[in-house]
């Protein structure tokens, strides 16, 4: 069994990225470097009681983080010493996350696969339309997060040693209510809440 786990919040992913216990209670964070880190007892404690936190094992996790740039902690900034990076799908968002041209001509959310460029004339160049981003400023806001699709549940829960349990989902009801027969009783259903039907021709008056 193993005795790190982190506790996931299954009611509020932040696009595809998930949300976790924060460090001491401290609400939620979507940044694994902030997520409190339970171990085995405690994890197991709210798997039991709570079905909406999950608990996953911080090595499974921490293997398959994508390391991404929340847009609410971006700022002006013009120091470009160390390259630049373009963010170019400016309205475009992955929950909060921001959009990078990776240099292939396709946009990622992994800021460890953005292009980076030495100089805004290399940019320039490109004649295309996007932001530039400081890559100093950039390496300290980033963070590694877990997105929804990358979860494992045998491998991260009960490969690890937690026992749990899946909530059922709830069957959708058809909307009929179930009433019975006038004339002889039998169970019939109905979309009318109110009057009960006949079940058939014959019961009919």
């Amino acid at each position: 069994m193993e005795n790190e786990f982190y506790l996931r919040d299954t009611r509020s992913d932040i696009g595809s990225t998930c949300m976790f216990w924060g460090q001491d209670g401290c609400g939620y964070t979507s940044n694994l470097n902030k997520a409190h880190v339970f171990n085995a007892v405690e994890a197991q404690k709210y798997a039991d009681e709570k079905r909406h936190f999950i608990p996953l094992s911080k090595s499974k996790v921490d293997a398959v983080t994508t390391i991404r740039v929340d847009m609410q902690l971006l700022s002006l900034n013009v120091d470009f010493s160390k390259g630049i990076i373009v963010h170019r799908r400016i309205r475009d968002y992955d929950g909060n996350d921001i959009f990078f041209d990776d240099g292939n001509g396709c946009y990622t959310a992994d800021y460890s696969k953005a292009k980076v460029y030495e100089s805004q004339d290399a940019l320039l160049q490109l004649n295309q339309a996007g932001a530039a981003l400081s890559k100093a400023f950039l390496d300290s806001i980033c963070r590694p997060t877990l997105q929804a699709e990358n979860i494992n549940h045998r491998k991260m829960i009960t490969s690890a040693g937690i026992k749990y349990r899946a909530p059922r989902k709830r069957k959708e009801s058809s909307g009929k209510h179930r009433h019975n027969c006038p004339a002889c009783g039998k169970i019939v259903w109905d979309y009318n809440p109110y009057d009960a039907p006949y079940c058939n021709l014959l019961c009919e008056p």
